[in-house]
């Protein structure tokens, strides 16, 4: 499905959502893994964990910064600190930050689909073959359905953003990743929609080549959407055929 059509999908499940308030932060410890975010929209987020590491070595996934959620949209703004950078003959170097939870549909609603979505900064100066990298890689495993499931489905993929310094000169640019993930077309009459989704999402940021370059993400977002489950929708519609035949008479 095209961007734009999944990007018209989400907005028109927004709109049609009931009114929240303006931003809902995670509550609960992310490094555990118990982080919770419910704003009023049509599914909910739990299990919110972060990780993150330098070069290999463990670090505490502040990087993130603190999340929010607005109706179906899970947002994270990292840090600055978010970033791989490497200097004049200094080699490379490797963020790689795991963003993990899970989405639970509110009764009477299942989730449809999935839009992932991240940004930032990046420059290199100074030398040919200097280059900066930004890789999403993610797994999407829907656990629940309305109808029988048996083992759950796994949906794996992966987006990724490069540039490379061909030439004696600077560069100074923003770079974005998408991945639009439609959930309800692995699914079918037998296992019914999904109604919770876990979710693990890897980021990695390099730097690398002789000269100074740097690469830093500012944003991090997963937004839902959703339809309501075929019998809520098949109660609804007898509901307002009902209405119309009572007006007729």
């Amino acid at each position: 499905m095209k961007r734009s059509t999944f990007w018209a999908l989400l907005v028109s499940g927004l709109l049609l959502a009931p009114a929240a308030s303006a931003v809902t932060s995670v509550t609960g410890d992310l490094q555990a893994g118990t982080g919770v975010c419910d704003d009023g929209g049509q599914v909910s987020f739990d299990s919110i964990g972060v990780d993150s590491t330098v070069d290999g070595s463990p670090s505490d996934g502040s990087e993130f910064g603190p999340g929010q959620c607005i109706v179906n949209i899970l947002d994270f703004n990292p840090t600055a600190d978010f970033r791989a950078t490497t200097a004049v003959l200094a080699g490379a170097e490797e963020f790689d930050g795991q963003l993990n939870f899970s989405i639970q549909a509110d009764p009477g609603q299942t989730i449809q689909s999935l839009v992932l979505q991240e940004a930032g900064d990046y420059s290199i100066e100074g030398v040919a073959l200097t280059s900066v990298e930004a890789d999403m890689l993610w797994t999407v495993t829907i656990v629940d359905t309305t109808g029988t499931l048996g083992a759950p489905i796994i949906i794996n993929g992966s987006a990724s953003f490069s540039d490379t310094a061909t030439i004696l000169g600077d560069i100074a640019d923003t770079w974005s990743l998408f991945a639009a993930i439609d959930i309800a077309a692995v699914l079918d009459e037998i296992t019914g929609g999904a109604t919770r989704v876990d979710v693990v999402i890897d980021n990695v940021l390099r730097a690398s080549g002789a000269g100074e370059a740097f690469i830093v993400k500012k944003d991090i977002n997963a937004g839902t959407t959703t339809v309501p489950e075929s019998g809520t929708a098949a109660l609804l519609g007898l509901g307002l055929a009902g209405l119309a035949w009572r007006r007729r008479r």
